[in-house]
């Protein structure tokens, strides 16, 4: 049924899909996935007091309340929808309670490179860097992604080569080749 609600919210039917949430909610408590994608249709209905409520709700859920981990994981969730606006608030409060945790740098970085922020971005996953985020392949994608933005394509061509070095059966090794390829065209020119 929970799939059932998330096509319901695709196809842009958010009264039919909340009553589905009402249902699942019916049959089991709220567990905080179900949480957060309620707050979500809350928000494309337009009603962002609402999903903030639903999403503030899912970290005392979850038992990460007060922990930075509760809020970066909600902002990651949100980022990972394009919800950037909201994802951002939560990865800032995340930040406060854990101001060199790398994960939550690169949650940050990543929100920002989604809304074109690219220096921010950078600025970010450096600092993810610095503190420990080293071995993570998508870090380095997510870098380059952001250098390629500013046009610094040198520096971008060098993440994608690292991030293809570390993940070479990454899931979205394609696209990262053609926008390895996109960089390395712009260099030369």
């Amino acid at each position: 049924m929970e799939a059932q609600a998330r096509a319901l919210r695709y196809f842009e039917d958010y009264t039919l899909a909340l009553e589905v949430y009402d249902r699942l909610d019916n049959l089991s408590p709220s567990s905080t996935d179900r949480l957060i994608e309620r707050g979500m249709t809350y928000w494309e209905m337009g009603d962002q007091t609402q999903a903030q409520s639903l999403w503030e709700k899912s970290v005392q859920n979850s038992g990460f309340t007060n922990d930075a981990v509760g809020y970066n994981n909600l902002a990651w969730s949100l980022a990972m929808q394009e919800y950037y606006e909201p994802a951002l608030d939560y990865s800032k409060r995340s930040l406060e309670l854990d101001p060199q945790d790398p994960h939550s740098l690169h949650t940050r970085g990543y929100i920002y490179l989604g809304i074109k922020e690219y220096q921010a971005a950078i600025n970010d996953f450096e600092d993810a860097l610095k503190n420990g985020l080293a071995n993570y392949p998508p870090f380095y994608r997510d870098l380059a992604d952001a250098y390629a933005g500013l046009g610094k394509y040198e520096q971008a061509i060098a993440n994608y080569q690292t991030y293809l070095h570390l993940a070479p059966n990454a899931f979205d090794q394609y696209q990262v080749q053609q926008r390895l390829k996109a960089a390395q065209e712009a260099f030369q020119k």
